[in-house]
């Protein structure tokens, strides 16, 4: 949920940039014609679509008049990370994890997660993943179906680019993330807990934190593993490379002081936003009401654009554009 919430934030912000443009307007024309104030129009977001689906949902959308992005994963740690995160989910306790554990429930996803990006990112057709003669066609194809594809380990660059990209300010990509668990235990044999998130009938579910064992890690380096995953080493490769080349066209220097920009202000974010109420607490304790748009996305979006405001006046953060 957290590219979910920034597309949410910056769905708010344009719409928020928008609608004042608006009310300039129509109070300048009104001033003009009668002396009356502007219309008392109401806050509205631009229409965004920011939970995960599949992309062919956006077949027909219209290229001039949107704008379509996504992030990729390295595969590896997508795998690992899904495996944990509904590890609990499973008829029989799997924590702490065994190498057999982790196996079943890795390959039992396999008609989702084997060549999951040409599974999900495809957006004009279907992508048949085991087709390896047409997997470089393939990425091609993906690739020119987007405005824009980043990459989560390279959050910050992703986020500078796609700043650039629509012409926004550092404020407008501002998140905040989940409260992680301050406790931790040293029991090689308990499970530790990551964050909670919030799941059916309200509940806090725990999100384990991924404990990667030498076995697993023995198998990610197997024929088998490398087989079930090189479709998305594949994919991930080319969004790469082609991050590099926007970053390159952009221009270096200009995408790296946004990327300062960007790392400073979230810092302060994080700072100044403490007392932000997410759905669960760090303790897993449900909280209502909470301070995000809508279920867990976009939390904390009233005090990120406070602290936002300050930006354009703090010395600090504007010495780090020159």
């Amino acid at each position: 949920t957290l590219f979910a919430g920034i597309t949410a934030r910056i769905a708010e912000r344009v719409g928020q940039k928008k609608l004042q443009q608006q009310q300039q307007q129509q109070s300048s024309s009104s001033s003009e014609m009668d002396g009356g104030s502007g219309s008392n129009m109401t806050k509205k977001l631009c229409n965004a679509r920011v939970m995960p689906m599949r992309a062919r949902k956006f077949e027909k959308r219209s290229a001039h008049a949107s704008f379509l992005w996504s992030v990729v994963q390295e595969p590896v740690e997508r795998v690992m990370h899904k495996a944990f995160h509904y590890a609990k989910l499973r008829k029989k306790p799997v924590l702490p994890m065994s190498l057999a554990d982790f196996q079943d429930i890795v390959l039992s996803f396999e008609t989702q997660d084997y060549g999951y990006y040409f599974r999900t990112l495809p957006v004009r057709r279907k992508l048949n993943p085991y087709n390896k003669d047409e997997r470089h066609l393939y990425v091609q194809e993906l690739l020119e179906s987007y405005d824009f594809v980043g990459v989560r380990e390279r959050l910050h660059e992703t986020l500078a680019v796609l700043q650039i990209l629509l012409g926004l300010e550092t404020q407008d990509v501002l998140f905040l993330q989940s409260p992680y668990v301050a406790t931790a235990t040293k029991d090689p044999t308990v499970s530790q807990t990551d964050y909670y998130e919030q799941w059916n009938k309200g509940e806090c579910r725990e999100i384990p934190s991924p404990e990667i064992t030498l076995d697993m890690k023995k198998w990610f380096h197997s024929e088998e593993f490398e087989a079930f995953i090189e479709a998305d080493v594949l994919v991930y490769k080319a969004v790469n490379q082609s991050l590099d080349k926007t970053i390159d066209a952009i221009g270096r220097d200009r995408v790296q002081k946004a990327v300062n920009q960007l790392k400073w202000a979230l810092d302060g974010a994080k700072e100044a936003c403490q007392n932000v109420r997410f759905p669960c607490s760090a303790a897993g304790k449900q909280q209502k009401p909470n301070d995000c748009f809508f279920s867990d996305v976009g939390c904390g979006h009233e005090c990120l654009d406070q602290f936002g405001q300050s930006l354009s006046k703090n010395p600090k953060f504007q010495k780090l554009s020159q």
